[in-house]
């Protein structure tokens, strides 16, 4: 009897398991979003044209400092790369390194940038300048 008894009770912790894990399944594939959807940013308006003529202290730079692939609906993230400051707060969602980008601050972007992209030059004149950068920092680190 104390044979039957104790496959009793590992038959009711297996059921108990099954039903918590099957809870867990159906709350996962009613609350996960799909794959599928179309992530809609709002966007910025960036002047390229000021590129060469604004300017940003290094304080401002850093006030700028929220970058996240998981709520990127409030990202805020400016970098400096060769002494130029770019708001890339809408390119983190589609930036292939994924939050990589997130790890740089105001002294290491120019390395971190120059060591990830082999082409480093023709992305910083053909993407990053005419489409993310929003000036100079005053005073280069």
């Amino acid at each position: 009897m104390n044979a039957k008894s104790n496959l009793s009770g590992i038959k009711n912790k297996a059921i108990a398991a099954f039903a918590i894990i099957s809870v867990i399944v159906f709350l996962y594939l009613f609350t996960a979003k799909s794959g599928n959807e179309v992530i809609e940013v709002k966007k910025r308006v960036i002047d390229p044209s000021k590129c060469e003529t604004a300017t940003y202290s290094a304080a401002e730079v850093n006030v700028h400092n929220k970058c996240s692939l998981r709520q990127w609906q409030s990202n805020d993230w400016w970098i400096v790369v060769d002494g130029y400051v770019f708001d890339v707060s809408e390119w983190i969602i589609h930036h292939p390194g994924g939050d990589a980008i997130c790890m740089v601050d105001i002294k290491t972007g120019t390395k971190y940038f120059r060591r990830a992209h082999v082409d480093w030059e023709s992305l910083f004149n053909t993407l990053m300048k005419p489409k993310y950068c929003i000036g100079k920092l005053a005073v280069p680190v």
